[in-house]
């Protein structure tokens, strides 16, 4: 087995019982890149999350477990799409969009 993949037989109960051997695919939809922007520098830092929702808390630090540093040997590809960028109820403020390009560009690599 190379080393960083996933054997996804190992886990069907996370999986969905995929097989085969590979990268963890991941496509962030909006919520969990907002999550990521807000709470990323508590959960890099094991910072308490101060979000009284346990149900929240509980996805944000699953956020927080996939991107431990941790995990960063392992062949992670998290997939971030354009649409990220309109993705609101209302018109997003120059603030909040300028916000969004920072995290695609950075997460990205751009």
């Amino acid at each position: 087995m190379e080393y960083g993949l996933f054997n996804y037989a190992s886990a069907p109960h996370v999986f969905l019982r995929r097989r085969g051997i590979g990268p963890l695919h991941m496509a962030w939809d909006t919520n969990v890149l907002i999550d990521y922007l807000k709470y990323g520098n508590a959960l890099w830092n094991d910072q308490d999350l101060e979000i009284e929702d346990p149900k929240h808390a509980e996805q944000v630090e699953a956020i927080g477990r996939i991107m431990h540093p941790y995990f960063c040997f392992w062949d992670i590809r998290i997939h971030l799409f354009d649409e990220i960028l309109n993705d609101a109820k209302r018109a997003l403020s120059i603030e909040r969009r300028s916000s969004r390009e920072h995290a695609l560009e950075h997460l990205l690599g751009l």
